[in-house]
Parts: structure tokens; sequence; C-alpha cells
């Protein structure tokens, strides 16, 4: 029980806070798919108006991994270390977007990982964690669509699904992500309207139970 306790903790509900003020939206670049490892290479966001992105409202921050990078994730991200090296440490660049974001309601695709990577981060330089939940909008797609109601989808089939721009190009890039992602939020809300955020996490974490309790 404690353990699935610890691994709901990220969608807790929270306090209500509604869906029509400021959202933001948040993605991680990485040095590695384990996020109790892996270090925090980029992290970009974006931000969602009253239903709307809001393009003038955005972050974007490389960071120094401060360890060598393998060659196979610099094809990846197309980061090179000569970069990287002219950029903060994970923990300011972590701490600069926390700043950035202020109180407003958090989203990620996959929202464990992020979370975690950016945890990790403030946690090594003494700062304290990110506030409040993490709405993971992988779950969502699971509640909003019955054909991945048993697995959350890829990004990119998510994207494919809803026939969202995958700005090819820009793959990996925090950024291009956040943006890919937060699209696919606008399309939730207009298919689902909840009433708030202590709504929708409450659904997601019904639907992740049941979700497990299949498995």
């Amino acid at each position: 029980m404690r353990r699935l306790l610890d691994r709901l903790r990220p969608w807790r509900a929270g306090p209500p806070r509604p869906l029509d003020g400021r959202l933001v939206v948040v993605d991680t670049e990485t040095t590695g798919l384990d996020p109790r490892r892996a270090a925090l290479l980029s992290v970009g966001a974006v931000s969602v108006t009253g239903g709307q992105l809001d393009l003038d409202d955005g972050f974007y921050q490389l960071a120094d991994p401060e360890r060598v990078t393998d060659p196979d994730n610099i094809l990846v991200h197309r980061l090179t270390p000569e970069t990287l090296a002219a950029a903060p440490p994970a923990g300011r660049a972590a701490a600069a977007f926390r700043a950035w974001r202020g109180d407003a309601p958090l989203f990620a695709y996959h929202a464990a990982f992020d979370r975690c990577v950016l945890d990790r981060a403030l946690v090594r330089t003494g700062e304290p964690r990110l506030a409040g939940p993490v709405i993971d909008v992988a779950d969502w797609v699971c509640l909003a669509e019955p054909e991945f109601a048993a697995r959350p989808p890829t990004l990119d089939a998510a994207a494919a699904f809803f026939r969202l721009p995958l700005l090819t190009r820009d793959r990996h890039n925090a950024h291009a992500d956040a943006l890919v992602t937060a699209l696919l939020l606008l399309r939730l809300v207009a298919r689902r309207p909840f009433t708030d955020t202590r709504e929708l996490a409450r659904a997601l974490r019904r639907q992740r139970l049941l979700r497990a309790a299949r498995h």
C-alpha cells in the first residue's frame, strides 16, 4: 500500500484551481530514461491562459549536467558538451523554472518523470521541491480515449491520434515537446471540460487505479 501511495503522490488533487486560468505545461530533456539517475539537460515550458496558448509567456533553459554526456544522447538531443558547459547547473535551471512558473497548475506528459528530474535537481542544491501536483496529460489521454484505456500512448502516438503537428525537426527539444503537450491539453479540455484541477486530478487518479488493478 505504501508503494502504491508513493506512486500516486504526483497525482494527489491539491487545492482546486480553475482550468481557465494560467496553466503551465513543462517538458525536460535528460541524460537518460531513469529519472532517479538522469541529469537535467534542458527544461522548456509554455503557458495556456483562458483556453489559449500564450506564445509570449514561455520558458526555456539549458542546464549543465556536470557529467560526461553519452555520444548517443548528443545525437538525440543535439546538445553538445560545449553548449551545455556554458549553461547554469541543473539546480539553478530548475529553480529559474520554478520562479517563472509561480503558483500556476503544472502539467506534463508522463509527469512523474519530469517531476522527479526537476525535484532531484532542486534538492541537490538545497532548494525546495516543486509545489503542488503535476497533472499527467498522458493519463488524461487514457481517460478521454477508450483506445488508450489500458496503457498511455507515447507523446508521438497521442499527437498523431489527435492530428496535432509533431514539429519533427524539433523533437526531443524541451520547449517544442512542451508546446505539443499544451496543444494536446487544449484538445482534451475541449472534449471533456472539468470544473477545476482538483476534479480533474481525482478523475485521473481513479482511472490510474483502475488501470493498475487490471494488471
